[in-house]
């Protein structure tokens, strides 16, 4: 079956308050995919904003991370 066709028949089983709700969310979506910030993000979709190692230097771990808390000792 047709991917129209298809949507088509499952439209068809819904009462009239779900078809007012469905159509708004169509409308909308529709205005946003064919507006061109949406485009320009589309084709940007694959570029990553940040390349590997960027943070290389900028983090830190402290060097008692993975000693026991004092909080838990009467659990241990």
């Amino acid at each position: 079956m047709e991917l129209k066709q298809q949507i088509i028949k499952n439209i068809d089983v819904l009462p009239e308050q779900a078809l007012v709700a469905i159509n708004a969310v169509v409308n909308e979506f529709i205005t946003l995919i064919s507006s061109n910030e949406f485009q320009n993000k589309a084709e940007n979709i694959y570029e990553l904003p940040y390349k590997r190692g960027c943070m290389k230097g900028k983090m830190w771990v402290a060097d008692d991370f993975d000693a026991p808390l004092e909080d838990f000792k009467e659990y241990m």
